[in-house]
C-alpha cells in the first residue's frame, strides 16, 4: 500500500500513480478518508453515504458516495489533487482513498461530490 504524510504530500506521484496505473477509468473521481476499522481495497464498490444532520448521521442514505471531486481536465492538475487532499482531510482518518464512478450528483459541502456505484482506484496511508 501507497503511504504519504499530509504535511508532505507526494503530489505529482498521487497525480502519476492515478493517471498512469488507473487511467481515470471513471467519469467522476473524488478523495474520501477513511478510519483505519474501515479502510476499503481497490476495486471495492463503496456503499452509499449517510445524511447528516447537526454533526450526526441519519436512518437516510444519499444516492452515492460522498467526497472531495477531483477535476482531471485542471490546468495544474498537481494543484488541484493537493486542494482536493486539502479539504478532504478536513473530515479526518487515516486513509486517503480515490474513488470513482459514472454519474454523480454535487453535494452541500464545497467541493463535495456524490459519486454512484462509486469504487476504490487507489489507496494511501497517512503515516
Amino acid at each position: 500500500m501507497n503511504t504519504f504524510s499530509f504535511d508532505n504530500a507526494p503530489i505529482s506521484a498521487i497525480s502519476e500513480t492515478v493517471t498512469n496505473e488507473y487511467n481515470v477509468p471513471t467519469d467522476y473521481t473524488g478523495i474520501r478518508i477513511f478510519d483505519a476499522d474501515c479502510a476499503p481495497k481497490i476495486g471495492d464498490k463503496l456503499e452509499c453515504s449517510r445524511v447528516w444532520d447537526d454533526n450526526r448521521p441519519t436512518c437516510e442514505y444519499l444516492g452515492g458516495t460522498c467526497a472531495i471531486e477531483i477535476k482531471w481536465d485542471a490546468k495544474n492538475l498537481n494543484a488541484e489533487i493537493e486542494r482536493s487532499l486539502v479539504a478532504a482531510n478536513s473530515y479526518g482518518g487515516e486513509y486517503v482513498v480515490i474513488i470513482g464512478g459514472d454519474s454523480a450528483e454535487y453535494g452541500i459541502d464545497r467541493g463535495e461530490i456524490i459519486i454512484r456505484n462509486a469504487i476504490v482506484l487507489a489507496v494511501w496511508r497517512n503515516k
